[in-house]
């Protein structure tokens, strides 16, 4: 096995992983690097309403369906979609729960909603 210049040998290499090890009995190095799945590139055209098509293929891997939301964003001239999962109303209720759980935990009451709602608007508006 090559030895570097500090002693450590190269063990193994598998797939993304590779682990360092001093050439004694004792691990001194245990280096285990993961690389993120390569970017998927496809080209679309964009037709005279402004719609793309996603392929099939981006569709199936990040199960996006008919009627799916994606939220769009542009920056420096890139254009980004992300897809949008909406709560279940089961999410959504259990959510609310927790709310209203830490709500009654700090004391406040539904009328404190109103005025917390026209403390935000006054902010904004300033």
């Amino acid at each position: 096995m090559p030895m570097s210049g500090n002693g450590l040998r190269c063990i193994a290499i598998r797939g993304n992983n590779f682990h360092l090890r001093n050439h004694g009995e004792h691990d001194i190095l245990d280096v285990r690097i993961s690389y993120e799945r390569m970017m998927n590139v496809d080209m679309v055209t964009v037709s005279s309403k402004g719609q793309v098509v996603l392929p099939a293929s981006m569709r199936a891997a990040l199960s996006i369906g008919d009627g799916d939301k994606l939220a769009v964003y542009e920056t420096n001239g890139i254009i980004m979609m992300k897809p949008v999962k909406l709560p279940t109303e089961r999410d959504f209720k259990k959510h609310l729960d927790e709310a209203k759980e830490w709500a009654a935990t700090v004391g406040y009451q539904e009328e404190d909603v109103a005025d917390a709602i026209k403390a935000v608007r006054r902010l904004k508006r300033s």
